[in-house]
């Protein structure tokens, strides 16, 4: 998944103090957060595991799992905050930000689906 330098910091800002990566064995919070942005983006062969396994130099694939499953972990901790679907007044003002004659009363779009 594409995030500038600063959506990058925020992200790790909200990750850093989680529990789940106090574990002195891990990879920096940055690192599994790069990990797993990485494979959020890439589609196809590369976003294999053995692939992003050997990209990032990790020993085997069950630690791209596992940095992906943690980072997906902590990411839902702030669903709530972040992740929501808009009420009834938000749902118009963005529908007429971008409504246009293909795509009416459209709220959102996600991978190519428009939401309405």
């Amino acid at each position: 998944m594409r995030v500038t330098r600063s959506q990058f910091l925020k992200l790790l800002n909200l990750m850093e103090s989680n529990s789940i990566f106090r574990t002195k064995s891990q990879l920096s919070v940055s690192m599994q957060l790069a990990i797993a942005l990485y494979r959020f983006e890439i589609t196809g062969t590369g976003a294999s595991v053995p692939a992003v396994a050997c990209l990032f130099v990790l020993g085997d694939g069950l630690s791209v799992i596992r940095i992906t499953r943690r980072i997906i972990k902590a990411l839902l901790q702030h669903k709530d905050k972040y992740a929501y679907w808009p009420n009834e007044v938000e749902t118009k003002k963005i529908s007429e930000d971008t409504t246009n004659i293909y795509l009416p009363k459209c709220v959102g779009c996600i991978d190519e689906v428009h939401i309405t």
